[in-house]
């Protein structure tokens, strides 16, 4: 019999609950490089579901239940660009998870090799499995996927285009829906 009395939450849940919590005070660690929020989402998300409990009880469940608050383009551009990116040997299992599932068509080129059409089409996956099946995403990508909403105060090192050293990360603060034509390179912190 398990002991272990802390909430479980689904990887959007976490997010919606840092989200929801966040403009009611709660702060995560400030000026951490990027990747520690990833791995710190869940222990984040415990934090921020006990800080509604004890300060807004009445938006935990709302926060729950919410739409993840990671624009899935975003959602795309970190898991198919940080941390590694993807990887040739992800890219044909990311399409035909998505294909299983009816979420899209794809008729590659040639079966045994590598077709440059798989980036766009992996890419296109990684959307439609983020929205409609996260279970599945997760599946074939593993932890590669927990990625965290990320505070105004992450950093990143900074292009080898930049001489500022530690720059605030891309995605740090509040995100636009849609992504923007063009981003440039970030302020320094």
């Amino acid at each position: 019999m398990s002991t272990d009395t802390r909430p479980h939450f689904t990887d959007r849940q976490a997010r919606a609950l840092i989200a929801a919590a966040e403009p009611h005070g709660f702060e995560r660690e400030p000026h951490l490089i990027w990747w520690r929020y990833d791995e710190t989402l869940h222990t984040d998300a415990e934090a921020a579901f006990k800080f509604l409990e004890v300060r807004h009880p009445e938006e935990t469940q709302d926060a729950l239940t919410a739409p993840d608050p990671m624009p899935t383009w975003v959602a795309v551009e970190r898991i198919t660009n940080e941390r590694g990116g993807l990887n040739f040997a992800q890219a044909r299992p990311l399409i035909d998870a998505a294909v299983a599932r009816g979420l899209m068509t794809w008729a590659p080129r040639d079966s045994g090799r590598f077709d440059s059409g798989e980036w766009p089409a992996a890419g296109q996956a990684i959307a439609l499995l983020w929205e409609s099946d996260p279970a599945s995403l997760k599946e074939v990508l593993g932890n590669h996927v927990r990625i965290a909403l990320l505070p105004e105060t992450a950093m990143y090192p900074c292009p080898s285009v930049c001489d500022h050293g530690w720059v605030r990360h891309k995605f740090a603060g509040e995100l636009p829906s849609e992504p923007p034509h063009f981003i440039s390179c970030p302020e320094s912190i």
